[in-house]
C-alpha cells in the first residue's frame, strides 16, 4: 500500500476522488470551474462552482449526481449571469 507523504499529496489524492477542476474560453473570456463531492442527506452528491477570472463574479450549483453536471450546470449560470450583466454579448 502506497503511503501519502505530505499534504499536496493528499489534496491531489483527494481531488481525483471528490472533485475536478479546470478552465475554459468563452467568448475572449476564461472561466474557471471546480466540482467537489460531499455527502448530503445520506446521498453523494457534487457541487459545481464557475467564476469569470477577469472580473471575479462566480456562481455555485449544488446538488447535482455527476462532476460532469455539477460543473456544466454552474457554467451555464455563470454565462447567463455574464450576459444579463451586459459584460458579454449574447
Amino acid at each position: 500500500m502506497k503511503v501519502i507523504q505530505d499534504l499536496a499529496t493528499l489534496y491531489s489524492a483527494l481531488l481525483l476522488l471528490t472533485g475536478e477542476t479546470g478552465q475554459l474560453n468563452f467568448k475572449d473570456r476564461v472561466i474557471s470551474y471546480k466540482a467537489e463531492g460531499r455527502v448530503h442527506k445520506l446521498q453523494w452528491v457534487y457541487d459545481g462552482t464557475a467564476w469569470d477570472v477577469e472580473s471575479g463574479i462566480s456562481v455555485k450549483a449544488k446538488h447535482y449526481q455527476s462532476k460532469h453536471g455539477a460543473i456544466e450546470h454552474a457554467v451555464k449560470e455563470l454565462i447567463d449571469k455574464l450576459k444579463a450583466d451586459q459584460i458579454i454579448t449574447k
